[in-house]
């Protein structure tokens, strides 16, 4: 706890204060934000579900938030390749890789 008290006590002008937001769903939670990554469906194991329901960011004013948090990690990534320890650009490009080989495959039927 003491790790994320720092990143969410950082200066909104230090990227690590994207890394986490503090919220709502339909419970209390931390998002980990710094821990977003690209995906494609067929990694998508399960929904997110609590109390048989899923977790949804119902207040417009935290979805902003949570996106402007999310921008400027991504922008970070793109200046500056791999720069987060989940290697955001190295996952990207295997899964842009991943879909042109399936596309092509698909095609060559």
């Amino acid at each position: 706890m003491e790790r994320i008290k720092k990143y969410i006590d950082a200066p909104v002008s230090n990227i690590k204060s994207s890394f986490y937001h503090i919220g709502m769903t339909n419970v209390p939670c931390i998002f980990c934000i710094g821990a977003t990554f690209p995906i494609i469906d067929k990694y998508i194991e399960r929904p997110y579900i609590h109390k048989n329901k899923h977790l949804i960011i119902r207040n417009e004013e935290q979805n902003k938030r949570v996106k402007t948090k999310l921008r400027r990690i991504i922008n970070a990534e793109k200046m500056f390749p791999n720069r987060f320890e989940q290697r955001i650009t190295d996952i990207k490009n295997e899964l842009i890789a991943e879909l042109n080989s399936t596309k092509k495959n698909e095609e060559n039927r």
